[in-house]
């Protein structure tokens, strides 16, 4: 009679792990994570309309496209600050701070991320090419984001508007506290001039759109 043996899924787990002679790593303490605040500041009150926007991840290279805090200390070098992390990836985070930037702009109700599965009548597509910690002479590294963004018309991908933004600005110290402040303060200005300018063009090209799909009647002349 063969009998039936259960052990506690510690001690499977205990056995399993010495009879193959494996040795759990210490993993050391988890890196401190960073968020940014942006405040993005429109000079005048803007329009509300009455179309849907998807605000699409922007796409990076893979040295971007990370949750790590990127250093150049030349033209060509690239490494990464030990021991920090950015609170998501570069590419979720930015468009974290553009969602949020919509929704205080008050011009626009129907607004979300690509991944709800909303189907908006124009897209908001960026390519990011800095978010650089840049030590380039002085006491202090200087901060710079650039990035291109698209605006978008569905159905069909047609690119309606394009522009470049391009900000940096020099940390007041060279501790990650004044560098990810930095941060905040440049995709503040980044996101302040980006969502008027997209709430422009796409209102443009709707208003454009609505006048072709229905052409104002010419007007009936009357008899003497």
């Amino acid at each position: 009679m063969r009998a039936n043996i259960r052990l506690p899924l510690a001690a499977v787990v205990a056995l399993v792990v010495s009879s193959c002679g494996v040795k759990l790593v210490d993993l050391g303490p988890a890196p401190n994570l960073y968020d940014i605040q942006t405040a993005p500041h429109f000079s005048k009150p803007l329009a509300p309309v009455s179309w849907q926007l998807v605000i699409n991840e922007p796409t990076a290279s893979t040295s971007l496209d990370t949750d790590r805090i990127l250093l150049r200390p030349g033209n060509s070098e690239i490494k990464y600050i030990a021991g920090a992390r950015w609170s998501e990836r570069v590419p979720r985070l930015i468009q974290s701070q553009l969602l949020r930037a919509f929704d205080k702009s008050g011009a626009i109700v129907g607004v979300g991320r690509q991944a709800i599965g909303l189907h908006g009548d124009y897209e908001l597509q960026g390519e990011l090419s800095s978010f650089d910690t840049v030590y380039s002479g002085g006491a202090t590294p200087m901060t710079e984001i650039a990035i291109n963004f698209k605006v978008v018309r569905q159905p069909g991908e047609i690119i309606i508007a394009s522009r470049n933004f391009e900000e940096k600005e020099r940390a007041t110290a060279p501790s990650l506290t004044a560098i990810t402040a930095s941060f905040g303060n440049v995709l503040s200005t980044i996101v302040g001039q980006a969502v008027p300018w997209t709430l422009m063009e796409a209102q443009r090209d709707f208003e454009q759109s609505a006048a072709k799909a229905h052409p104002a009647k010419p007007a009936l002349s009357q008899s003497p």
